[in-house]
């Protein structure tokens, strides 16, 4: 029997990717080496092959691997992201042209002839239109006649005037008639009819010249001539020689700054509580209140009487047209000197004839304005006038002491325009200046100089002390509020701690954004001789929303305080609430 021939070992495949590099020992080891430089460099590049970003279509699932293993780093976490929405809103302001731009240049002006700067940052204009471009006048006219801060002879000339131009005043658009004496009552809501609101203004002016009638006749009986304010007998005080005559204040120099102030604080709720856009034009029939001291300058309590209200009126768009009107006609004009008579008033004098100094020639004199006139210049210069010019500046607006000046403010009320331009809106309760130029002349432009971002912390602070002073307005948000003593001691000697504690139910809004900021407004009342000085604070937080909510926070109540008065307000949706809380008896009195 044959035997059987041993088994050749069969060699395993070669493992590389062309036969030829396989064959003999050195290739081999070539291969080797190679093959073991491209895994270095693999390994190598693979933490950055990690941090490559995937495609979107497929995510690439990561490779296996422990996650302890050496030489393999660990994924980066995820970076975190944040969102913050800003809105961005169209604002709309009322400029006036200078009188003295071309037609031509009027009628092609358009978005890009005006910069507006927004607390001084520029803001892109997007419409530009005269406001009575339109058929119907756009104009939303209020006409208030505040019987506490205007005398009644001011009321009889001013309603009588403001009748006469009544078709002139519904050419504009709407006209509301409001009366304060002293709160506020709507005698006569928005309307287009002249001869309605001629009529109303005839009743006002009727009712005054019947209350003036009678303040004569009192006077009459007291000793005093007509229109002479009450004050000493004559001739129970002669004037010493040499003496300045004495000059009687008017009545409206007499009020008390929280009388003004409580007439301001309704003036500016009710404006502020309009609903509605557009151009807005207040007619106020006022006399003005002196802020000065006794020569001195005004302290700080006037001066917010005088400035607070045309700052919150220009934010919210309000042209004022203040009309403390007299009987008196414009007046004798002032009549500027020509260049000769200058030249013969500067060669006149005792040093004229001996000079050879060529005289100098003064610049041509200034266009011809309504400020020439005796009657207005004496009413601008009165100290009375002080708060009526801040609202009239403020707004673009202007004071109005003659039935002559009255036409000429309606005329230029027809002839503004308004601008569109886009700014953020951080919702916060400020209020921001405004100012806009003619582009490339560069010339300011009269304008309402102030915005507002939601309700400003103004007029919270107005009815806030509306109801302290026991006002029956108290918003529809549902506010409560308790402010129970504790233990601990207050910042300062003589104040009392407390805990506050407010809680904001349930409500609705308007629309479906989320609620919030909301600005929290506290008041103290009491004090004797001492106006509530409001406080206000930004409250932000997950949990403040629509579904209600409960703040606890420190309270240091003033000496003699007896009440606090609490409001909250959603700025985004412009919805406020207000309570008044009794703190008892101070202390030292119980």
């Amino acid at each position: 029997m044959r035997p059987l021939r041993p088994l050749r070992p069969v060699r395993p495949p070669s493992t590389s990717p062309h036969p030829r590099l396989a064959r003999g020992p050195r290739a081999a080891l070539a291969f080797a080496a190679t093959a073991a430089l491209a895994a270095l460099l693999a390994l190598a590049a693979w933490p950055s092959a990690k941090a490559a970003p995937a495609p979107p279509q497929r995510p690439a699932a990561p490779r296996a691997a422990s996650p302890g293993a050496p030489g393999v780093p660990a994924s980066p976490a995820s970076p975190e992201t944040f969102a913050e929405n800003i809105r961005v809103r169209e604002i709309e302001v009322v400029v006036e042209l200078p009188e003295s731009l071309r037609e031509g240049r009027r009628k092609a002006l358009g978005p890009q002839d005006f910069q507006v700067t927004e607390d001084g940052r520029f803001r892109q204009v997007v419409k530009a239109s005269p406001v009575m471009a339109g058929e119907a006048g756009p104009w939303q006219v209020v006409i208030y006649v505040d019987r506490v801060l205007a005398e009644p002879e001011t009321v009889f000339v001013t309603a009588n005037a403001l009748a006469q131009r009544s078709a002139q005043l519904t050419a504009l658009g709407t006209v509301a008639l409001v009366v304060a004496d002293p709160a506020p009552r709507i005698l006569l809501a928005e309307t287009r009819e002249p001869k309605m609101l001629e009529q109303a203004l005839t009743d006002i002016a009727a009712q005054a010249e019947r209350q003036s009638g009678q303040g004569q006749r009192q006077g009459a009986a007291a000793g005093r001539s007509p229109g002479q304010a009450p004050g000493p007998a004559s001739g129970s005080a002669k004037p010493q020689p040499g003496a300045a005559p004495r000059q009687e204040k008017p009545a409206a120099a007499a009020l008390d700054p929280q009388v003004v102030r409580r007439q301001e604080d309704q003036l500016v709720a009710l404006l502020a509580g309009r609903a509605g856009g557009g151009p807005r034009a207040l007619v106020l029939v006022a006399n003005g209140f002196d802020t000065s001291t006794s020569g001195d300058g005004a302290d700080s309590a006037k001066a917010a009487v005088a400035e607070e209200p045309g700052r919150t009126l220009a934010a919210y768009g309000w042209i004022t047209l203040a009309a403390p009107m007299r009987r008196q006609e414009l007046g004798t004009p002032h009549r500027e000197m020509t260049d000769l008579e200058r030249i013969r008033q500067s060669n006149a004098g005792h040093d004229a004839p001996g000079s050879r100094v060529p005289p100098e020639i003064l610049p041509q004199a200034a266009p011809r304005s309504r400020l020439q006139y005796d009657e207005v210049l004496s009413l601008f210069v009165e100290p009375t006038s002080a708060t009526l010019i801040a609202m009239a500046s403020a707004t673009a607006g202007t004071v109005i002491g003659t039935p002559g000046q009255l036409t000429a403010s309606l005329k230029g009320l027809a002839k503004r325009w308004h601008l569109f331009y886009l700014a953020p809106d951080p919702e916060d309760g400020k209020t921001r200046p405004v100012e806009v130029r003619l582009s490339p002349e560069g010339s300011a432009l009269r304008t309402p100089v102030w915005r507002r971002s939601s309700t400003p912390d103004e007029v919270a602070a107005a009815r806030l002390r509306q109801v302290l002073a026991g006002g029956p307005e108290h918003g529809t948000l549902p506010v409560t509020a308790t402010a129970a003593l504790v233990t601990a001691a207050p910042a300062h000697p003589g104040e009392q701690r407390r805990s506050l504690r407010v809680t904001v139910g349930a409500f609705s809004p308007a629309n479906s954004m989320a609620a919030g900021p909301y600005r929290l407004s506290i008041a103290f009342a009491g004090a004797p001789g001492a106006a509530p000085t409001v406080e206000h604070r930004l409250l932000t937080g997950a949990g403040l929303t629509e579904k209600g909510w409960t703040e606890t926070l420190p309270l240091d109540v003033p000496p003699g305080a007896r009440k606090l008065g609490v409001a909250v307000e959603d700025l985004t949706h412009q919805l406020w609430g207000a309570t008044a809380v009794d703190l008892g008896a101070p202390p030292a009195t119980r």
